[in-house]
């Protein structure tokens, strides 16, 4: 189903999770896939109500409500997009617990050949994630380290412009690859920290 899902095929998509929701209504993941599928074609009231038929046969499956948040927030209501992206942070797997081992693995390894070589490390979050993580990976050791945080940057800009705006998809449930407008931001803010954090220039960088 997926297949039809990444192709844009839509219409096909939905008619196929909407079959296996009417075989088998009882698993989560037929019900967020549905989920997907009216948010695809539009219809935030159907997809919500399918994530949350999802939610609540898997309270833990963190993406449901994260995407849930997404159809909120294109419906204008902010405030039950906050409450839904806030369940889904905090459910999800943490980076220190989940995919620590590899992750921190690849970011210390990283790190030692850049103070090896007397490069500046710039370590960035995912657009919508916390900095909190991040930081953990490096706790103890992160002198010298310039942390740029795009959390708080693309809420505000989801909240005055649309998610298409800023993401392709939503690959990661609270949020999902770049548009070249989503890149220009956070590549704007990144070259922002720069400034101020290397410089002390605290202006736009563009």
């Amino acid at each position: 189903m997926d297949q039809f899902e990444y192709h844009g095929e839509y219409e096909k998509f939905f008619s196929y999770t909407l079959k296996a929701v009417k075989y088998n209504p009882d698993n989560y993941w037929n019900n967020h896939l549905l989920g997907q599928a009216w948010f695809k074609m539009g219809n935030d009231d159907e997809a919500i109500a399918s994530f949350k038929k999802a939610v609540e046969i898997n309270p833990e499956f963190f993406h449901s409500y994260g995407k849930m948040a997404r159809s909120y927030m294109r419906k204008g209501n902010y405030e039950a997009a906050e409450r839904y992206y806030e369940k889904a942070v905090a459910i999800a797997p943490k980076p220190n617990k989940y995919v620590a081992f590899k992750t921190q693995r690849n970011y210390l390894e990283l790190r030692e050949i850049l103070e090896s070589r007397n490069i500046a490390h710039i370590a960035v979050q995912y657009p919508m994630r916390s900095i909190v993580p991040l930081k953990k990976i490096f706790e103890g050791d992160d002198e010298n380290i310039i942390f740029v945080d795009n959390e708080k940057l693309f809420r505000d800009a989801l909240r005055e412009g649309s998610y298409s705006d800023y993401f392709i998809d939503n690959f990661a449930g609270d949020f999902g690859h770049c548009t070249d407008r989503g890149n220009r931001l956070m590549a704007e803010n990144i070259a922002n920290t720069i400034l101020k954090e290397v410089l002390g220039i605290k202006h736009n960088a563009y």
